[in-house]
Formats: C-alpha cells, sequence, structure tokens
C-alpha cells in the first residue's frame, strides 16, 4: 500500500473527477503506471499500489495522467 496525499475534486463545471496525488518531485515518470477504471482509479508508485474508488463512473478512456512541472505532483483528469 502507498501512502501519498492526495486531493479529489469533482469538477461539476467541466464534468470531470480530478485526482492530485503528491508524488515525489524528483520521481522518475517511469516508475509511475496509472490505470483508471469506471470506478475507481489505481496508480503504481515503484510497484507500491494506491487505489481510490470514484464517488461517480468515469471515461477511462477519455481519461488523462500528467505531471505538475511545479510541485511534480500527479494530476489524473477523468470526464464522467
Amino acid at each position: 500500500m502507498c501512502r501519498l496525499d492526495f486531493s479529489l475534486v469533482d469538477d461539476e463545471e467541466n464534468n470531470q473527477i480530478i485526482l492530485d496525488l503528491g508524488i515525489y518531485r524528483h520521481l522518475d515518470t517511469s516508475l509511475v503506471d496509472v490505470d483508471v477504471h469506471p470506478n475507481y482509479v489505481r496508480v503504481l508508485v515503484k510497484n507500491k499500489a494506491f487505489q481510490l474508488v470514484l464517488p461517480e463512473e468515469v471515461k477511462p478512456d477519455s481519461s488523462s495522467a500528467r505531471r505538475s512541472q511545479t510541485t511534480g505532483h500527479l494530476v489524473v483528469t477523468m470526464p464522467k
């Protein structure tokens, strides 16, 4: 189990859910794997799992993940 700070925002205006995951700034992106499912999201960080059940169903095929240039956080955007 991976213990990381996170925030989950339900962006009603853009009809999406945004996960901001506080991964380590200097961690190589190749060590991060994101898997979005309709009801949950799983992130592997150095082979340790972070899994979160989502409050609403999302569209995995339209979801995107990116690293923040300033904080290094992983931001996963999941359209509903």
